[in-house]
């Protein structure tokens, strides 16, 4: 009998296959090699929902981090490093925009980036010559990814690294192939659909019920609740899978590239491998929080169950950050290339609140990792200056060697730049509520640091999951973040100056967006 090809194996060979048969849209322009005879390679590995402060290399009290914090005595570590958004599409817009939401405008699950043909790393790098290369587990993030198709030079689809991929869904949904999860995830979910629908029947259903239990059956050995996916049961995946592709491709003999790699744990479900479950078996409990006005009324021992489930997926991400580290080390790759390793956003596990993507922007669900590897770096560097993901794109092409457009609203990182603990800047964060396109931002909750302080302007939030909240609208938190980083002491009423000084400054700063974008 035939022995089948292992899953590894076919990833192997998939990293093989010319890159213009990868990419479901093909490039119609040729683009330029790099002549550049020092050039380095540039790779961003992105965690999604990986919050700072669940990061024992950040003083996290779980050792949740163990070979980050040994490899990073290599690198520069961030202290203060923030998302400009609580979820994936203005968080990664940001990031490969260097640009704040309220300018890119890419809100929505759409995420429709404003100029986005000019303005964005895979361009700016691939007028550099670099081959660009992208994958991301996230389907928001990869639409992202499609709209700079003509600068990504290998795109891989995002199906072709699930374990479940339904060739019937794959065939009704051709030009967006992330819908299917969403489709099967209604099916199991909302039995009013499938009752009311003529497609959508009980047979359909139990053939896909039938499909995740097989593939739950196949990998209880190795993650015994099931593996990890996009939704509850839909679109299972290994991270080891991602890893190893990445690998390949980086090992198959490439001109100087930029690549970003968007994958999906630690983020919700949390589902990591039987060797991390049960291995923080403390008594440990975070630093107790109220419940907040605007929270979902989650009970206390709900919130510590997930977040222990989330950092033994921490840990599992962990040790597949190693595993790619490693490789790049032992291939020579990293002497030539700078790895930069961050999140999109952080998640929530306080305040009778969880996940993310929600009106409420404490530090955890914004606070985000931010390790740079620099190539040759032998000593760890550690940053306390405050940075924002905006920051990422100038600095990757200032050490480059390539110019930084004037559109840019990031600025160089510490240490490429030389002020020391910037803590006078500025930086945002935002969640609009109800955005509509061509219109200006008013309701949502909107993120401003300067100096010590933090503050939280909230307006229009008076209807959350149901229920109204009478005489909070608008609605101010301000904490001196310096001396109380948990937030536990909301100064606004007793500092109401500084608070308007602060809130005139981020109100100024939305108009001038607002107005630039609706001139445009």
């Amino acid at each position: 009998m035939k022995n089948k090809i292992s899953r590894r194996e076919l990833l192997k060979l998939i990293s093989l296959i010319p890159f213009a048969y990868l990419i479901r849209n093909p490039i119609g322009k040729q683009i330029q090699r790099n002549t550049f005879p020092n050039a380095k390679n540039v790779l961003i590995i992105v965690f999604d929902a990986w919050s700072a402060h669940n990061i024992s290399l950040l003083g996290y009290q779980r050792d949740t981090t163990p070979n980050l914090n040994r490899l990073a005595q290599q690198a520069i570590v961030y202290h203060n490093h923030y998302s400009t958004a609580p979820w994936t599409v203005p968080g990664t817009a940001s990031l490969l925009t260097g640009v704040y939401p309220w300018t890119n405008r890419a809100f929505d699950p759409g995420g429709v980036i404003e100029e986005f043909q000019r303005n964005n790393l895979f361009r700016l790098f691939a007028d550099s010559g670099y081959d660009t290369i992208a994958y991301s587990h996230n389907p928001y993030a990869d639409l992202l990814l499609k709209q700079f198709k003509e600068n990504i030079e290998t795109h891989l689809p995002i199906e072709e690294l699930f374990l479940n991929y339904d060739p019937l869904f794959g065939k009704l949904f051709r030009n967006d192939e992330w819908a299917p999860a969403l489709a099967q995830r209604q099916i199991f979910l909302d039995d009013d659909i499938v009752a009311n629908s003529l497609l959508l029947s009980g047979l359909l259903r139990e053939g896909l019920e039938k499909q995740v239990q097989k593939i739950i059956d196949t990998y209880k050995q190795e993650f015994p609740i099931a593996p990890p996916s996009l939704h509850k049961f839909s679109y299972f995946y290994l991270l080891e899978d991602a890893i190893d592709w990445v690998m390949n491709t980086l090992d198959n003999n490439l001109n100087h590239f930029f690549g970003y790699f968007h994958f999906f744990p630690p983020h919700l479900p949390y589902r990591t491998r039987r060797k991390f479950i049960d291995i923080f078996k403390d008594a440990w409990r975070p630093t107790p929080k109220p419940i907040h006005v605007f929270s979902e009324g989650e009970p206390e021992g709900k919130v510590l169950k997930h977040r222990h489930a989330y950092d033994e997926f921490v840990a599992y991400v962990d040790a597949e950050f190693a595993r790619l580290y490693e490789h790049l080390k032992n291939t020579g790759l990293l002497e030539d290339t700078w790895l930069i390793l961050t999140s999109d956003h952080g998640e929530r596990f306080e305040r009778g609140s969880l996940k993310h993507s929600y009106f409420l922007l404490h530090d955890p669900v914004i606070q985000i990792p931010l390790v740079i590897f620099p190539p040759g770096q032998k000593d760890r560097e550690d940053i306390y200056s405050r940075t924002s993901s905006i920051d990422i794109l100038p600095t990757l092409l200032h050490v480059t060697g390539q110019n930084i457009p004037d559109w840019c609203e990031g600025e160089l990182l510490p240490p490429f730049q030389t002020t020391e603990n910037n803590f006078e800047r500025s930086i945002f964060a935002m969640k609009p509520k109800d955005y509509q396109p061509n219109s200006r931002l008013t309701n949502g909750v909107y993120v401003i640091f300067k100096d010590k302080y933090k503050l939280m302007y909230y307006s229009g939030i008076d209807e959350i999951q149901g229920k109204k909240i009478q005489g909070l609208d608008p609605y101010f938190e301000l904490y001196d973040i310096e001396n109380d980083p948990e937030e536990l002491n909301n100064l606004y009423s007793s500092n109401k100056e500084i608070a308007a000084g602060l809130l005139k400054e981020l109100l100024s700063r939305i108009h001038e967006a607002d107005t630039i974008h609706l001139m445009n």
